[in-house]
């Protein structure tokens, strides 16, 4: 070969080990925002855990609130029942339609 074929040579592997280097940079550009975009996506995943939490804790404590609040409301109800039962209304199908 003469010294010409070699220099296109050389400068064909160089063009050829530039590409190669430069892909290999934008590979690891990629690698590293892709690393970047799962960390964001984890810390989300945790906010969004903590959010179902906090939604499950105040569900339950609404669920206490409102059975606590229905169980007063009954009692409420029986102690008036009782009461009525005192002044002489037994009957608490009739009750309110006296009129009818």
């Amino acid at each position: 070969m003469n010294e010409k074929k070699l220099q296109e040579e050389f400068d064909k592997y160089k063009r050829s080990y530039k590409q190669i280097v430069g892909r290999n940079a934008h590979l690891e550009a990629q690698y590293a925002e892709q690393e970047e975009r799962i960390a964001v996506l984890a810390a989300s995943l945790d906010n969004c855990q903590k959010a179902l939490d906090t939604n499950k804790a105040l569900m339950r404590q609404m669920g206490e609130e409102h059975n606590r609040k229905e169980a007063s409301l009954v009692s409420f109800m029986n102690r008036l029942k009782e009461k009525l039962r005192e002044f002489g209304y037994a009957d608490f199908n009739r009750l309110g339609n006296e009129g009818n």
